[in-house]
């Protein structure tokens, strides 16, 4: 098993998979949330690896979520069990510590918002400072 995961870490992951797929990067658009609406819970169709039997012009189909893309370029195993699954629910599966799940949260549910990925990953560190904060 992988080494647990430190905040340090989840940030370095996360500030590469917005490097990999570029500040602007939008995971579901809103055009693409209304042509197929939502799931039966109210979420977003999220899925931690590329699904390429969604339509090319779709992005899911070209790439996983924010934290699946850091959880893959990290090296972390992700098998099809995981879909459906918060972060939190996998944070013993990709041995993170509970900053790091945490932060991966706080990106995920903002990018689920159709935030940009850079959004995404400010709105996770803002989140984190205060967390911190309150808990100092």
């Amino acid at each position: 098993m992988a080494q647990e995961m430190t905040l340090n870490e989840a940030r370095e992951w996360l500030r590469l998979a917005v490097q990999e797929r570029g500040e602007d990067f939008i995971y579901y658009p809103e055009d693409i949330r209304e042509r197929e609406g939502e799931e039966p819970d109210g979420g977003p169709r999220c899925y931690y690896v590329p699904h390429t039997s969604l339509p090319a012009d779709d992005p899911r189909s070209q790439t996983g979520c924010i934290a699946g893309t850091a959880m893959r370029l990290a090296g972390r195993e992700i098998t099809p069990m995981h879909e459906g699954l918060a972060v939190v629910d996998l944070q013993a599966d990709w041995n993170l510590s509970y900053h790091a799940a945490l932060y991966l949260t706080y990106a995920q549910r903002a990018q689920d918002a159709s935030a940009t990925w850079g959004e995404a990953r400010d709105r996770a560190e803002h989140m984190m400072a205060e967390e911190i904060s309150q808990s100092a």
